[in-house]
């Protein structure tokens, strides 16, 4: 099979102690028609000196200085870089093993696909090898995303994805927002007519607790509840036929936030939130595609007012 040209969109973001891996994961890619488009959004430590390293080492990297604007802002200005057929997004503090690129674009050629998706681990150990079975299915855009929302064998997480690049005309991820992902992957599944899945993992998140979403919570971490309702008034207009779905989706944010708030000094927002379960986990209970663990999540929050965290 003759190999196109896959981009790699990798931002970056003050992750000197992290980069040096993730770059030597990619360069270790047994696809080698790659450019790999490094956005340094700002870096106030070594990032921007190793990326120009790296970026001297191999032609196929291709270094872009600019403003911090955030995660969704650097890929934004990533996409409008890239020259490849396919795209795949890569966190400069994660990795992925050898065949990543290749695994991706071989299943979804085969398939016919215009997304290819693989498993992805979360991780603290220095490296890893791609394990799992090669199984897979192959859905619609529409049902891919039903799949998502249920939180069955999708995330919607950008990364451990491969994309017919085109998909990514007229849509962006929202500048200065967590969770950017959520209300933007799903509108580019949903031009997809062909969704490949594997469970196969070639993606490892590294575990850093200094990352935002992992660190302790803040008044922005509430952007996943406000992403989670923009994405419900965008499918109630698209595809009503996904309201269920996404209603469950919108829950299980609200519940993930929940979970964070502190016990003090947070009970407007606790109260929010805890307002937004009641009213919805009615339809989520009789909703037979709602994963049982979530079922009994809305109940405990339901009745009690908190959870006890969860791994």
């Amino acid at each position: 099979m003759r190999e196109e040209l896959v981009s790699i969109v990798v931002p970056v973001y003050n992750v000197a102690e992290y980069l040096p891996r993730c770059l030597e994961s990619l360069l270790r890619q047994t696809h080698r028609q790659l450019e790999i488009i490094l956005v340094n959004d700002g870096s106030q430590d070594e990032s921007g000196s190793i990326c120009e390293a790296y970026g001297q080492r191999d032609p196929r990297i291709h270094v872009f200085h600019k403003e911090n604007g955030g995660l969704a802002d650097a890929r934004n200005y990533g996409l409008r870089q890239i020259t490849g057929a396919y795209v795949t997004f890569v966190d400069s503090d994660d990795y992925v093993a050898d065949t990543y690129v290749e695994y991706l674009y071989r299943m979804l050629k085969r398939e016919k696909a215009q997304v290819a998706v693989c498993g992805y681990r979360e991780t603290t150990r220095e490296d890893g090898e791609a394990s799992g079975s090669e199984a897979g299915v192959v859905t619609n855009g529409k049902e891919a995303v039903r799949n998502l929302f249920y939180q069955k064998g999708l995330t919607t997480s950008a990364c451990a994805k491969l994309y017919l690049s085109s998909l990514f005309q007229g849509i962006c991820f929202p500048k200065g927002l967590l969770y950017e992902d959520v209300n933007t992957i799903y509108k580019v599944l949903l031009q997809a007519e062909r969704v490949a899945i594997s469970r196969r993992v070639e993606y490892f998140y590294f575990l850093r607790p200094q990352s935002i979403v992992r660190s302790g919570f803040q008044q922005r971490k509430m952007d996943y509840i406000a992403n989670m309702q923009e994405v419900l008034e965008d499918i109630r207009k698209r595809c009503p036929e996904l309201l269920p779905a996404a209603h469950s989706r919108f829950l299980w944010a609200c519940l993930h936030i929940l979970v964070q708030l502190p016990e003090q000094g947070w009970e407007a927002e606790r109260a929010r939130v805890l307002d937004y379960i009641r009213a919805g986990r009615g339809a989520a209970l009789r909703d037979p595609k709602v994963r049982l663990s979530n079922k009994l999540l809305l109940l405990a929050a339901g009745r009690q007012g908190t959870l006890v965290r969860w791994v």
